[in-house]
């Protein structure tokens, strides 16, 4: 070297002086879960570079069009939990000691953070009450789920909050009446897992209770139930759970049809069969009910006898028979269908009096007595009677 004023420098030589031209060789690879180049945010990115020269200095890195390279930092690792969902190219080189740079490298990967969507469908029976939403045993589930990428790799779900188990087909919730908890979810083929659902059903297996209401005139045996023409019939349910949805009755040989809101009567006398069914509103049927009826319109028949016949001081051409003092006058009625409930007598016009035991004559006159039967469904008949009573000593 040579200063301002030519004096010179010792000369200083060194031996083995390289030119290093060469840019470092640098690859990427990926760390976790790497589906065919669909990465979830948990996997992620690591580089390594090698220089034969002056060595490694860093290795810068880019995803898609970022306007800055960001510098990798040695034996660390990128995670890609910062980036949104969706396609990315990723640019990255690596730099030596003397500053040769290596030409970019790409690796495209698209980055899935999106869980799979979930269905769920009820098939069959379904009621939403006031407060429970209602199926019954008949009732299907069905969970379908959707992915937007990598693809679902499959469903579980749980009832009641036991284990849970891999959906493979539509199930039902079984047989135990009452409340019931269905959990969801599914996981796609990167491991992204959807929010665990829940739905409460009530599982109503149960179906409702009829009977039949009479309003009138009306009587059981262990056989029939009789009832006047003007009887009032009115089938009623009751159901605890979902509610009833339908009350179907069938009378003798008719088709089967939903019972009214008013009540009916059946007026033709005789033999009639009556068949009903409650259904509710997850379509639980009860099973048929039968009831024999008979429409009775027939009054008993009134009979009026006295101890003795009349005595012989009868004139001749007189409506009235004439009974000596002390005779006895019994009454009595007889039904063919429901039977007789009661009797009922009055004399002269006087107040009515249930008959229980014969009647005895103890004064004398004209008597007018007027007799009524009611049977059992409320048919009454009438009958009237008129005598002399004269005293005996005479």
């Amino acid at each position: 070297a040579v200063d301002n004023v030519g004096n010179v420098g010792e000369v200083q030589t060194r031996e083995n002086v390289q030119v290093d031209l060469t840019p470092p060789n640098s690859n990427y690879r990926v760390e976790g879960i790497n589906l065919n180049d669909i990465l979830p945010e948990s996997t992620v990115i690591a580089f390594d570079s090698t220089d034969a020269h002056s060595g490694v200095s860093h290795i810068n890195y880019k995803f898609n069009e970022q306007n800055r390279y960001t510098r990798y930092q040695n034996k660390g690792l990128v995670k890609l939990e910062v980036l949104k969902d969706g396609p990315y190219t990723m640019k990255f080189h690596g730099l030596d000691n003397v500053s040769n740079a290596e030409a970019d490298k790409t690796y495209s990967f698209y980055l899935d953070k999106i869980p799979p969507v979930v269905s769920f469908s009820v098939q069959g029976d379904d009621y939403q009450g006031a407060k429970d939403r209602y199926v019954s045993e008949r009732t299907t589930f069905e969970i379908t789920a959707t992915d937007n990428k990598a693809g679902v790799e499959g469903i579980t779900y749980s009832i009641d909050g036991k284990d849970g188990q891999d959906y493979a087909a539509a199930f039902t919730l079984g047989s135990q009446s009452g409340r019931h908890t269905i959990g969801f979810r599914a996981t796609d083929r990167v491991e992204n897992r959807s929010a665990l659902e829940r739905l409460p059903f009530y599982l109503d297996v149960t179906a409702p209770e009829t009977q039949v209401i009479y309003r009138g005139g009306w009587h059981e045996t262990a056989e029939v139930v009789y009832i006047a023409p003007n009887t009032r019939l009115q089938v009623v349910a009751t159901d605890k759970e979902s509610g009833v949805k339908a009350i179907r009755y069938k009378l003798d040989a008719t088709d089967a049809m939903d019972f009214p809101n008013t009540p009916i009567t059946i007026l033709m006398p005789g033999a009639h069969e009556l068949f009903r069914y409650g259904v509710d509103n997850v379509n639980n049927r009860e099973g048929a009910q039968f009831t024999a009826l008979w429409v009775d319109d027939t009054p008993p028949e009134i009979v009026a006898t006295f101890s003795i016949v009349p005595d012989a001081n009868t004139r001749m051409g007189d409506t009235m028979g004439t009974y000596v003092q002390g005779e006895i006058l019994y009454l009595a009625a007889t039904d063919e269908h429901s039977g007789v409930e009661r009797i009922v007598y009055s004399i002269n016009g006087g107040a009515e009096l249930e008959y229980h035991t014969p009647l005895r004559l103890d004064d004398d006159g004209e008597f007018a007595v007027v007799i009524k039967s009611i049977d059992k469904v409320g048919n009454e008949s009438s009958h009237s009677i008129n005598f002399k009573v004269r005293d005996g000593s005479m």
